[in-house]
Formats: structure tokens, C-alpha cells, sequence
């Protein structure tokens, strides 16, 4: 076992605990849930990937695991902006709709077409759908930081940022 191994699941485990604090905290704010929930599916996303980097005969459950938490990670980020930036009190029914519709869908497909028996499936069509639902809700977050941005004058920081990293 290598210092790798360890240091990185040390980052899974902390992610986790941090993430479950988020969650649980008794004075939770709406940006705490989505943070919380965010780094939980993050740290599943990255431990799967510790697992299969480190592992010679990893169990195909974990990799179909990891994978559906990747389902996640955008409504989490964007969510978590929304609520920074309208400053909500409770979370949004539309919000909780679509975690648990997310999470209807990806157990049923999940049954349906196990990755260890579908392998190509996942690799395939599941997979393209997960990632192009999280690049929509990452480019979607995107516009919410902007937004977040501009509320606490910081307008002229992305533009700067833009200049300063421009090559002419």
C-alpha cells in the first residue's frame, strides 16, 4: 500500500465527514445542504477513482456507483450558487423534485442495466448522458457565480482575470 493510497483516502474519508457535517449541522443554512451534498458526491466520484487506480480487481458495483454520483455533482454545484446568490431560506421544492427524480432514474437504470453485466451500456449511452447533464449544470453554475460575482462588486474581477490571462 502506498503513502498515495493512503494520503488519498484520507481526502475521500475528510470530504465525506465535512461534507456529512454540512448535512447534519443542527443551524444549517440552504448553502450548507448543497455544499454538503456536493462534497459527498464529489468524494464517491474521487474514491471510485482511487479504488480503480490502486486496484487490480476492482468490484464493477463501485465503478456503477461512482459513476451514478457523477449525476450529482452538477445540480449540487449549481444549486449550491442559486442559493448563495438569492440567499433562499429553505430549499427550493423544485430542487428537492429533481434530486429525488435524479435519483429515481439513476437506481432504476441501475437495476435495469447493472454495469457489471452492461458494461458497454455504461460506457457507452449512460455515461454520455451523466456527463452531458453535468456540463449543463456546471455551465448553468457558471452563470449563477457570474451573477454572485457582480452582486458583490466584483463585476470588473472576471474581466481582469480574462486580461490578465490573455496571451496578447
Amino acid at each position: 500500500m502506498s503513502f498515495l493510497f493512503v494520503l488519498a483516502c484520507l481526502g475521500v474519508i475528510n470530504g465525506i465527514l465535512i461534507g456529512a457535517y454540512r448535512l447534519l449541522k443542527p443551524q444549517r443554512k440552504v448553502q450548507d445542504i448543497y455544499l454538503g451534498g456536493l462534497l459527498i458526491v464529489l468524494s464517491i466520484r474521487i474514491g471510485k477513482s482511487v479504488i480503480y487506480y490502486f486496484s487490480e480487481n476492482v468490484d464493477l458495483l463501485i465503478l456503477q456507483i461512482g459513476l451514478s454520483a457523477c449525476l450529482f455533482i452538477g445540480p449540487f454545484y449549481y444549486m449550491f450558487l442559486k442559493s448563495v446568490r438569492l440567499k433562499e431560506k429553505k430549499p427550493g421544492r423544485a430542487d428537492l423534485i429533481l434530486l429525488i427524480l435524479l435519483f429515481i432514474s439513476i437506481t432504476i437504470v441501475g437495476f435495469i442495466y447493472p454495469y457489471r453485466h452492461f458494461p458497454a451500456v455504461w460506457n457507452g449511452y449512460i455515461v454520455f448522458v451523466i456527463y452531458a447533464f453535468w456540463s449543463l449544470f456546471i455551465l448553468m453554475g457558471i452563470v449563477q457565480y457570474v451573477k454572485v460575482l457582480r452582486q458583490s462588486g466584483f463585476s470588473c474581477f472576471v474581466r481582469d482575470v480574462i486580461a490578465l490571462n490573455s496571451p496578447y
